[in-house]
């Protein structure tokens, strides 16, 4: 990735058609991975084995009409950046929606050859989740390839986060340059030491054709050591960094874990209410049922009474006849007519008293039934007058009062009165506490989108933490690089040091021939160029220490703000195991 930022900057496609497969890059697929340093720190992603494994596949994500254009313009830009010439049509002028799977395949290509010039795309969604899943950014699912041209979007939103990469790579890279120093200043520390571990790796190398990391590990690790001592860095910064990492990784999925656990207990409170609409629609029901109780008994009454007017009226014409009788003398026929009459007259009695006693019967069974809802009203009545005084207890409510308190039904004359109790006395309550309950909600859902808050908040500040630790690992991998290339310029300039050597034993031995005079003046001169030497050395040790007292001073401030974060977070934990606890009362109190 050095290599690449260090050269031209831009992507050529000069005479050719396509980027992929056929003339894409002039540079066939090596089918080895990449020699050169990889720029985001992962060696591992490119190589034989394209196809990513364990991906965590997505859907669609809605984007809004605002992200849509803002990425189409920041790839268009970069695109157009890239001196693309000769495409057919041009990006300048082809809109997104009308390009094709080959087309977005070219895009990939030329983002992709930022980050390695040797990978070649050849399938768009083989090689876009590879990338996606190596920048831990999701993958995308088979069927956003099935229709391009509708799901043209998202693609174009995935190529704008990996153009983000490779921003981020580069900006990373520019701020991480070293000022070009005079390489002779590592002489006044280090020549002989450095030369000791050249000559050790040499000598571990035992005559190998090629030279590993083992070679040169172990005395490279050892000469590290040492020049931190020199410059007094504190390699404790590295190791403090990354438990810190791991300390906030943890932190953020205990408050991942503590959001899902407020979600839920906000979806019982939902749940809370459901249950508070049925128990109204059941109070609502079992009035229907009542008025429908009292509306039988009020018919039953009323049959009761026609029979027992009718049964009245028949005593009092069975004593009139009797009276009748008794008063006159009849002859044998009206006295017959008179008896058959009576007989008639006392078998209709006797149909009536049996459907008196019917009726009886029924209107007791309906008693009985009345009695038994009516029981059934009355614990009904207790339970919810109990639930009513918990719930107005639990919320601190204070609505309900002294005398409010579940009544049997004897203590009313009439089932009405009962129920205009309630409408009266006990449901104002039920609506204030509904009310404070809903405020307490209210209270607690703004609590609940605090706590998200600060939660976003502490992923931006994790987020920024693991930039700085991968940048801190760029920084190591650019000072071993530059170790490398110091150690052999530091070959040459012995080889060069040991010439000159040669050349001033000559002069010396040339000089004994010549006066005393000239010697003392090539002696002067000699000591005054081997003064600016010292100087320039020392300048370039003080300017060394400086650098790495402002990266320390650095490190410093850094440790200090991820110590605050480190408080905030533990704040933030501790509110939300309080909250989390106070939730849990309450749904256990709303179950019960």
């Amino acid at each position: 990735m050095s290599s690449i930022n260090k050269s031209s900057g831009k992507f050529s496609l000069h005479g050719k058609q396509s980027l992929t497969g056929r003339h894409s890059l002039g540079r066939p697929s090596l089918g080895r991975p990449s020699l050169g340093r990889p720029s985001i720190g992962r060696p591992s992603i490119v190589g034989f084995n394209r196809q990513p494994t364990n991906v965590s596949s997505r859907g669609k994500v809605a984007l809004s009409q605002k992200e849509i254009e803002e990425n189409s313009r920041t790839l268009r830009e970069f695109l157009s950046n890239q001196t693309m010439l000769t495409m057919d049509p041009p990006v300048t002028n082809k809109k997104f929606n009308l390009a094709n799977e080959v087309n977005f395949l070219d895009y990939l290509q030329v983002i992709v050859w930022h980050i390695d010039p040797n990978y070649q795309c050849s399938k768009l969604q083989e090689d876009l989740n590879f990338w996606l899943h190596a920048f831990e950014l999701g993958t995308f699912q088979a069927t956003i390839f099935s229709n391009i041209s509708h799901n043209w979007k998202y693609i174009v939103d995935a190529f704008v986060k990996l153009i983000n990469v490779v921003r981020c790579n580069e900006e990373t890279l520019s701020l991480e340059k070293e000022d070009e120093e005079d390489q002779f200043a590592l002489d006044v520390w280090a020549q002989s030491r450095y030369v000791d571990v050249l000559f050790a790796a040499i000598s571990n190398q035992n005559g190998a054709s090629a030279c590993t990391p083992e070679h040169y590990e172990e005395p490279l690790r050892e000469y590290i050591e040492q020049l931190a001592s020199v410059l007094e860095v504190n390699g404790d910064i590295l190791e403090d960094l990354r438990n810190e990492e791991s300390n906030l990784r943890r932190k953020k999925n205990d408050l991942e874990e503590i959001y899902r656990e407020i979600e839920s207990e906000r979806n019982l409170l939902e749940k809370m209410k459901g249950d508070e609409e049925s128990l109204k629609l059941f109070s609502s029901k079992l009035d229907g049922h009542l008025s429908k109780i009292r509306e039988d008994i009020a018919e039953q009454v009323k049959k009761c009474d026609v029979i027992q007017q009718e049964i009245d009226k028949a005593h009092s014409k069975l004593n009139l006849t009797r009276d009748t009788v008794t008063n006159q003398r009849l002859s044998k026929t009206e006295a017959r007519e008179f008896s058959e009459k009576n007989n008639m007259l006392a078998n209709r009695i006797l149909r009536n008293e049996e459907v008196n006693k019917e009726f009886e019967n029924e209107c007791d069974e309906k008693s009985k039934q009345v009695t038994e809802k009516l029981k059934l009203v009355e614990i009904t009545s207790e339970k919810t007058i109990n639930r009513i005084k918990k719930l107005d207890k639990d919320i601190g409510g204070g609505f309900v009062s002294k005398e409010l308190n579940w009544k049997k039904i004897d203590a009313f004359s009439d089932i009405d009165d009962l129920l205009n109790y309630y409408r009266t006395s006990v449901c104002k309550v039920v609506d204030k506490s509904i009310g404070k309950l809903c405020n307490q909600l209210n209270e607690k859902e703004n609590l609940l989108l605090q706590k998200k808050n600060a939660l976003t908040e502490t992923t931006k500040s994790y987020s920024n933490c693991e930039e700085k630790l991968e940048r801190l690992n760029l920084a190591i991998k650019d000072t071993n690089k530059s170790i490398e290339i110091e150690s052999k310029e530091m070959m040459q300039k012995i080889k060069e040091e040991e010439e000159k050597k040669e050349v001033l034993t000559k002069q010396i031995i040339s000089m004994k021939n010549r006066p005393i005079v000239d010697i003392k003046e090539y002696i002067a001169e000699e000591m005054t160029k081997l003064e600016n030497f010292e100087n320039r050395c020392k300048n370039f040790v003080m300017s060394k220490r400086e650098k790495y007292d402002n990266i320390i001073e650095t490190d410093r401030k850094d440790m200090e703000k991820l110590n605050i974060l480190k408080d905030k977070l533990e704040n933030l934990l501790k509110e939300n195991h309080e909250f989390q606890q106070r939730m849990g009362m309450t749904q256990s109190r709303w179950l019960i």
